[in-house]
């Protein structure tokens, strides 16, 4: 499943056929956004799942949760006003059984370095998801936590109540 509203096959097919598209796809070369197809495919700019394909991965992934973990889908949340007994898989895979470190970050950096190269959208910083964590924690260890003043002033009220 492509993680586009649109995969770049469907786009194809819709230029092609001189059609525009049923729900708005992505963005045109200024960054307007627009139902051309052709446009969108052009730019390299579509919108990101959603609509038919965002609640088929999340009816997907119910149905792995539940059935994985033995716990409540989202159809068994719903009967209650309560949320509980969320079902909930964790899955952990170490790449090492897979290749070796060097092989691994040599590619993971070449995805970043390609991810980090699009045209950027005006003044926009490009950053992958994480990355703006990382460079807070690198900071906050080098220069400590920045911490509003109020909520400083109401953290120690509560030690004065004690």
């Amino acid at each position: 499943m492509a993680l586009a509203q649109y995969s770049y096959g469907k786009l194809a097919n819709y230029a092609r056929e001189g059609k525009e598209l049923p729900y708005f796809g992505g963005y045109d070369k200024n960054g307007n956004l627009t139902k051309n197809a052709k446009e969108i495919y052009e730019a390299e700019r579509p919108l990101p799942i959603g609509y038919w394909k965002g609640s088929g991965l999340a009816l997907l992934l119910d149905l792995i949760a539940s059935i994985l973990s033995g716990g409540n889908s989202t159809y068994d949340l719903s009967k209650d006003k309560i949320d509980s007994g969320m079902s909930q898989v964790f899955i952990s895979i170490d790449p090492n059984k897979f290749a070796a470190m060097e092989i691994i970050d040599k590619t993971v950096n070449e995805i970043l370095e390609y991810y980090l190269s699009a045209e950027k959208i005006g003044d926009q910083e490009l950053s992958y998801p994480g990355e703006r964590i990382v460079k807070t924690k690198a900071a906050n260890l080098k220069n400590g936590i920045e911490i509003n003043e109020q909520v400083w002033k109401k953290v120690m009220a509560l030690l004065e109540t004690k």
